[in-house]
């Protein structure tokens, strides 16, 4: 019994660390502009993850995440296209679906933020391809009369 109860200890300590090393933050997931339609195709899409933001011209890895006062400030290691860099970004959570978000490259002084809302439509599927929008069909003429019943003759 007692071997047991070691054995079931040494698997619970191993197993604690494993959860603590992923942390979650309330950010995580695909936001687009507060002010841009959500749909799977929408321009601008930014993907948050435990360790990395990507978005359409590149991504971002933390280097380091900083919580505090309702807000996070993440230190970001870039590679885009245009802007390789530093850069530091500030987010507020307003609500579970809605934050607003200020980035900033080292070189500037002022950043002004911008409204994100979560976007689950645009969200990658799990095999890294972009979810497609459910687009209701419109039917067909020909599939309207062949639902309707013959009408009867007087």
């Amino acid at each position: 019994m007692r071997a047991a109860l070691i054995g079931l200890m040494a698997v619970a300590a191993g197993a604690l660390p494993a959860l603590a090393a992923e942390p979650s933050y309330p950010f995580e997931g695909t936001w687009v502009r507060a002010n841009r339609v959500c749909a799977a195709n929408a321009p601008r899409v930014r993907t948050y993850t435990a360790h990395e933001v990507t978005f359409p011209t590149g991504h971002c890895t933390y280097r380091k995440v900083a919580a505090g006062g309702g807000q996070f400030e993440i230190f970001e290691d870039c590679r885009r296209a245009e802007h390789p860099g530093n850069y530091t970004e500030t987010i507020r959570m307003l609500g579970p679906d809605l934050m607003q978000m200020r980035r900033q490259a080292a070189r500037l002084k002022i950043a002004r933020p911008l409204r994100y809302a979560r976007c689950t439509v645009a969200a990658p599927a799990p095999g890294g391809a972009p979810a497609k929008a459910a687009v209701p069909s419109a039917p067909h003429p020909a599939d309207e009369h062949a639902a309707k019943p013959p009408s009867p003759k007087p």
